[in-house]
């Protein structure tokens, strides 16, 4: 008998498991799924029948004896009365569980004299092995349920694996636990920083139930009619990360031709990015959100959460963060819980200061190192938190020795709208006061009302009474895809409505405010990076982007503008304007002139609206008008002529001999960096639409098109009046802006123009894609720096681009050299090439990309972009890049920039044939004095020597003996003799072929370096 109570005692103390400082009372009864069960007064229901409801079977997972609960089954447990007897209401089970999903493990018990209760928990897809305790207040343990059971747990649509249970009779006293010790940390102070709300529950995965507030229980989840946010992440911080896993959706590719994928906001790769922006950006930190109720359960065993990843990041990153517990609201479909108050207490004592170790963290924001909580919805008539229950949670926090902050309603202090009348005392008793404002006002003279009305007179009440105040600001808002309403309901407007909320919190001398929120892309509140426009979005669905109100922004500009704001606080100076760029690079300005149909219900009423989704016009205007008529510059809706999406600019008019026309676009504010370029797209209707151009506007007051040191990608000057592009056709151009007098200057407009001094008739063309951004200088242009008559194969990491011989579409996985990765280059004219494959036929832009192509035209001809020493990116004619798509799937050609998958290496099987240097001989126009070489051989240095008749651009070019291009030079000459020193002491021994190319002739001569 003595061996048989040591060997119960032995078990029951390996089911009690124990974290943190919790002490739980003595175990009253439990199981163990090994094979055989082992038990103490728990009785597992039995079903040997597969078709009944409590079947379950034996398992093992992770090399751990457990029992699997089929899809659609129940386990159904029972209790010997003598151990935990039917009388008592307050039970803690502990579930060890596997954590194998985000699904929920469902939980029922039964109540003596009421329906069963329900105690469901969440699983958070660990992969491990996890011990949740489950704590009943209303328990009546009577076996009523089947199989004589008193509790079942199961899942509808997967199976559930359960390791063992224990019953323990009583409940926990949260209050009486010791406060865990705090470090001193003076830079954890809360006053003088700023934080923003962290929701973290946008969800996603590969099984439906993993997809959250993205979408809901599909897979995959979002996409075009089955999405839950206004606004769309700005995939470019996530997507290359190797430890942030992406996820698919039904969105279509976005449009920069990248896959719309999404990210699960509870990955520690995810928090670990947004928490390193936070830093970059210098904004101070966040303020968790924990919806209650909370603490009906709580993680016994594992430390594994994003809690722990959110402390551990902000720790990495020099951040601050709290906890703010949101509470219950009916209008969300909540109900009353009896177990309110004692839940959130268990919650912050157990989960939070015990497990989680959370206030112990030198990153755990403190008011004289007091752990700062803040309870948000009290006092609204709808939050099921009644006064003395608010009273109870306020004496509680602060007996743990916090800090506590009341996030309450706009109204609160005069106690009408939609707050309680008897709530007076409630809030005097908390050390802050945070009232809610987004949907209080929506421009910046509302903003400016809402100061007078209620931000002085807040203020003041908060001093009387020895409160803190901490005022909430957002930087715009819309839900027209969430709920309701107008798309951008709350204009950003590039910041000034953000920054005008700042000077007014500033105003009324507080150093604290609240942001909401970083991440809540449903109400387009967040200020974590987010999409800018077109290229970012989904190509088939409408989100707001951060460029709609016609401010072109970088992604990242409301954080940056965020840490501005909060710095504002605590400064002397307060600027008007906003202080800073709206990029720091290296794009400053993006237009493809967008807008997307955006379906919505307003008053109740569905609607389609039209909404842009990039910069568009923005205070457009009329600069000149000579000798013109029936003009006009719009976006129109003509997908025939638009390079990017659907929409285009044209310009439009009648010239009537010498005249012009210039109108500006957009009023911009970006000052001029070195190598900062602009360019544009252009599609050019009839020949008098030649005369069209892009032209910048400066705060000096020079314009580009007067400036002559200042030439597109083909040596031509920036005016309108110098022809450029080709009627039917579009054409890209490129101006280097980032250089000479401008360097420092600030771009004010940009203009679209017409100019000419002599012709008559109608000019029409259409423009798309201007662009400013950092870029090397284009003035220089490589002709075609292709190996043209080589044999070569094309490799991206170490896998090679496959033809399929033309029987499939291409991709790169090949990892051996066979004839279907080998292909000529063949030289197409224009300064384009193309690829013949094994099969010969030619590789053939599409999507996907194809070896079919029977002749040389548009869909043939590549531009052979020389990235560096055997590297190489592919451009079509409509300006789209090839990519490799890592070779997860066949190639496409739909880019329209150039990335790791869009980057190839290069080499080949057969050196280029030395006709291809002989045939531009054979162009040569000879005149009495054609191109010299002087010394030939050379060592250090030679000199060029050749003459021209008039003046002429030249370029330049040098080849070595396999025909790879290692040198270019463009210069714009005068008449006359010609002396070119060139360098040779950094060129390798060999032959070279020196070329120049001008508008009048073509030479060609072989150099010789020793």
């Amino acid at each position: 008998m003595k061996h048989s109570l040591l060997l119960f005692a032995c078990l029951l103390s390996a089911c009690i498991l124990k974290a943190g400082n919790i002490t739980l009372p003595a175990a009253s009864a439990w199981i163990r799924y090994t094979n055989p069960i082992q038990s103490g007064s728990l009785t597992l229901g039995l079903e040997t029948n597969a078709a009944g409801e409590g079947y379950t079977e034996i398992a093992t997972i992770d090399g751990v004896p457990c029992r699997k609960i089929p899809a659609g089954k129940f386990m159904y447990v029972r209790a010997e009365r003598t151990a935990v007897p039917s009388t008592a209401k307050k039970v803690i089970l502990s579930i060890t569980y596997y954590d194998n999903s985000m699904n929920f493990v469902w939980l029922n018990y039964t109540r003596a004299g009421t329906n069963w209760g329900g105690a469901d928990f969440k699983k958070s897809n660990t992969g491990k092995w996890i011990t949740r305790l489950v704590f009943l207040e209303d328990a009546g343990l009577d076996g009523s349920m089947g199989y004589g059971g008193d509790i079942r747990l199961g899942y509808g649509s997967e199976d559930t694996y359960i390791k063992d249970i224990t019953m323990y009779v009583g409940s926990l006293n949260p209050s009486a636990e010791p406060i865990p010790a705090r470090p001193n940390n003076p830079g954890s102070e809360f006053v003088g920083k700023s934080f923003a709300g962290y929701q973290l529950w946008h969800e996603a995965g590969p099984k439906p139930e993993d997809w959250s507030h993205w979408s809901y229980d599909k897979v995959p989840a979002a996409g075009r009619g089955n999405h839950n946010t206004e606004t769309f992440p700005n995939l470019a911080d996530y997507e290359n990360n190797p430890n942030v896993p992406m996820y698919a959706t039904n969105f279509a590719n976005l449009g920069n031709g990248k896959p719309a994928r999404l990210y699960n906001s509870t990955d520690k790769g995810v928090i670990d990015v947004q928490m390193a922006l936070l830093q970059r950006t210098g904004f101070d930190g966040v303020a968790i959100q924990r919806n209650a109720p909370v603490g009906r359960n709580i993680k016994y065993t594992s430390t594994d959460d994003y809690y722990v990843n959110i402390k551990n990041a902000c720790e990495a990153n020099g951040r601050l963060f709290y906890v703010m517990y949101c509470m219950p609201d009916q209008n969300n479909g909540e109900v009353n819980s009896v177990d309110l108050v004692e839940g959130i207490k268990r919650d912050w004592v157990y989960q939070m200061e015990q497990i989680y170790e959370l206030t112990k963290s030198g990153a755990y924001a403190t008011v004289n190192g007091k752990p700062v909580v803040e309870l948000w919805g009290l006092g609204y008539s709808t939050i099921l938190v009644d006064r003395i229950q608010a009273l109870e949670l306020a004496q509680f926090f602060k007996d743990r020795g916090c800090y506590v902050i009341a996030g309450v309603p706009r109204d609160w202090r005069l106690r009408n709208g939609g707050s309680r009348t008897d709530f007076e005392d409630v809030y005097k008793a908390y050390n802050m006061i945070s009232p809610w404002t987004v949907g209080v006002y929506n421009d910046t003279t509302g903003a400016d009302n809402f100061r007078t009305e209620s931000l002085i007179p807040d203020k003041q009440y908060c001093d009387q009474n020895g409160m803190g105040f901490y005022p909430v600001i957002f930087p715009g808002s819309a839900w027209s895809q969430h709920v309701h309403g107008y798309p951008n309901d709350t204009r950003r407007l590039g910041g000034k409505f953000l920054w005008k909320q700042a000077r007014n919190i500033k105003s009324v001398g507080v150093k604290s405010m609240y942001f909401a929120m970083l991440d809540e892309f449903e109400e387009s509140t967040n200020i974590i990076s987010s999409a800018v426009d077109y290229f970012d979005i989904p190509t088939d669905q409408y989100f707001g982007t951060l460029s709609m109100d016609g401010i072109w922004t970088s992604s990242d500009f409301y954080l940056r503008l965020a840490g501005q704001a909060a710095r504002l606080l605590t400064s002397t100076g307060t600027p008007a304007d906003v202080p800073i760029p709206h990029s720091l690079g290296p794009v400053y300005y993006r237009n493809s002139f967008e807008s997307r149909v955006a379906s919505c219900i307003i008053n109740e009423v569905p609607q389609n609206i039209v909404s842009p989704i990039d910069a568009c016009f923005y205070k457009n205007a009329l600069l000149s008008s000579t000798g013109v008529s029936n003009t006009s510059v719009a976006i129109e809706n003509t997908p025939a002529f638009s390079k990017s999406g659907v929409y285009t600019v044209k310009i439009n008019g009648t010239a009537n001999g010498a005249s012009s026309y210039y109108y500006k676009i957009a009023e911009t504010k970006i000052t001029v960096k070195a190598n900062m370029q602009l360019s544009f797209w252009k599609y050019t209707v009839n020949n008098q639409g030649r005369n069209t151009s892009v032209d910048l506007t400066f705060k000096s007051g020079k314009v580009l098109h007067n400036l002559s040191a200042y030439k597109d990608n083909n040596g031509s000057v920036m005016h309108p009046n110098v022809a450029r592009g080709t009627v039917g056709g579009w054409s890209k151009f490129s101006c280097q802006i980032g250089k000479g007098e401008l360097i420092g200057d600030e771009i004010t407009g940009i203009s679209i123009a017409y100019d000419n001094a002599s012709q008559t008739g109608t000019f029409t063309a259409c423009f798309d894609d201007i662009i400013i951004e950092d870029a090397q200088d284009t003035t220089v242009t490589n002709p075609s720096p292709a190996p043209v008559g080589s044999i070569i194969y094309l490799y991206h990491d170490t896998l090679l681009v496959c033809s399929e011989n033309g029987t499939q579409a291409m991709n790169c996985n090949r990892t051996g050299l066979g004839p279907w990765e080998k292909f000529e280059v063949v030289d197409a004219g224009n300064n384009t090439v193309a690829l013949k494959g094994n099969n010969g036929l030619y590789v053939k832009a599409g999507n996907p990309v194809f070896c079919t192509g029977t002749a040389l035209d548009s869909s043939t001809c590549f531009n052979w972009i020389s990235l560096s020493s055997n590297t190489v990116a592919l451009q079509s004619g409509k300006g789209l890049y090839m990519s490799s798509e890592n070779g997860t799937q066949a190639m496409n050609w739909n880019r329209t920039a150039i990335g790791g998958w869009e980057t190839f290496r290069w080499g080949t099987t057969t050196a280029a044939r030395q006709a291809y240097v002989a045939a531009a001989a054979t162009e040569v126009k000879v005149t009495k004095a054609g191109l010299r070489i002087y010394p030939n051989p050379a060592r250090e240095q030679a000199t060029l020597y050749y003459r021209l008749p008039t003046a002429t651009n030249v370029l330049i070019t040098i080849y070595n003996a396999n025909g790879v291009l290692v040198k270019t030079v463009r210069q714009q000459m005068p008449a006359g003799e010609q002396r070119i020193q060139l360098a040779t002491d950094k060129l390798v021994p060999g032959i070279y072929f020196i070329k120049t190319i001008s508008d009048i002739k073509i030479d060609t001569k072989k150099l010789v370096v020793e």
